[in-house]
C-alpha cells in the first residue's frame, strides 16, 4: 500500500512514519528537497504534485498546520492549530 504524508517532517509525522514504515511505502510530500528524509521511502514537492501523482497513492495523510510542540497549548494557540487544519 502507498501512502502519502503531507506536513510528515513535523513533530507527528516523524513519529507517524517511525511506525507504519516497515508495512507500508511512505512518500513525504513537502515544500523543499532534503537531502535525510528518515523513515520515509520517497519524497514530493508541493510543486512536484499533480492529479496524476496523486492518483498513484491508496491513502493520503494531511498533518500540515501549526507547530504542536512549540508553545504550551493556551487557547490562543489550540484556535491556531484546529484552524490551521480545517
Amino acid at each position: 500500500m502507498k501512502i502519502l504524508v503531507a506536513g510528515g517532517s513535523g513533530f507527528v509525522g516523524r513519529e507517524l512514519s517511525k511506525y507504519i514504515s516497515p508495512k507500508y511505502r511512505l512518500t513525504l510530500l513537502t515544500r523543499s528537497q532534503k537531502s535525510k528524509i528518515g523513515y520515509y521511502d520517497d519524497l514530493l514537492t508541493w510543486s512536484e504534485l499533480d492529479e496524476v501523482k496523486i492518483s498513484d497513492f491508496d491513502i493520503v495523510i494531511n498533518l500540515c498546520g501549526y507547530n504542536i510542540g512549540q508553545k504550551r497549548w493556551s487557547n490562543s494557540v489550540k484556535n491556531k492549530i484546529i484552524s490551521s487544519r480545517i
